[in-house]
């Protein structure tokens, strides 16, 4: 079964799964987003949390906690908990992390990783302390996406649009870089297949690797 919720005439920014709801972010305006939190089992929107001021770009959730990023550079952190925030008991916690838009950030333990820019910030959520900055491959102008592997303790960062996929360790140390149109280039030439150009559209993690997605 195929349930449909429009959200016409919004733009749906991002999507995320916490706990027993899905969260997502859809933008109202230039500087306006209202997150819609949905019920797992009867796909009924249960709340709604209007984020004047800001735009969500990204989100995760760890530990019952729910994190956003905003294009005007602010770190959100809710309860994942829908009956806690209609109670207005609790207040989300927030940070300004950069002056650039929050493009992407995963959880992993207990450092947020954010990207931002051509850095990606490193941000302890349990304390609200940074921990460190790294900075991304200088052919990059903008890391624009970060993805995960939880199983082998590493963090892939790409810019959508760019070609180096680089790969960080959790312990926050830089480990390769790998040029995507070097890979492809060299199968043309096996394979005698016509590449005009190569760009890094999508890419995700399964197991102990990383699925990369181009434009060719």
């Amino acid at each position: 079964t195929i349930e449909v919720h429009s959200l016409a005439p919004l733009k749906v920014i991002a999507i995320c799964k916490c706990g027993e709801s899905v969260w997502m972010s859809c933008q109202l305006s230039n500087n306006m987003s209202c997150v819609s939190i949905f019920d797992i089992h009867t796909y009924n929107i249960v709340h709604n949390i209007k984020m004047e001021g800001n735009v969500v770009t990204c989100m995760d959730s760890l530990e019952n906690q729910v994190f956003l990023g905003t294009k005007a550079g602010f770190l959100f952190v809710f309860p994942s908990s829908v009956e806690v925030i209609r109670q207005g008991g609790v207040k989300p916690t927030h940070k300004y992390i950069c002056k650039k838009e929050i493009n992407s950030l995963v959880a992993m333990e207990t450092v947020l990783w954010i990207s931002g820019g051509n850095c990606i910030f490193l941000f302890e959520w349990k304390i609200f302390k940074f921990k460190g900055v790294l900075k991304g491959n200088m052919g990059d102008t903008t890391i624009g996406e970060l993805v995960s592997s939880h199983d082998n303790g590493i963090v892939y960062s790409a810019n959508f649009g760019g070609k180096i996929l680089s790969a960080w360790s959790t312990k926050e140390k830089h480990m390769y870089d790998v040029n995507m149109e070097d890979i492809m280039l060299s199968i043309r030439e096996k394979e005698d297949v016509f590449i005009s150009d190569v760009f890094i559209s999508a890419m995700n993690t399964s197991r102990d690797c990383v699925w990369v997605g181009l434009v060719t």
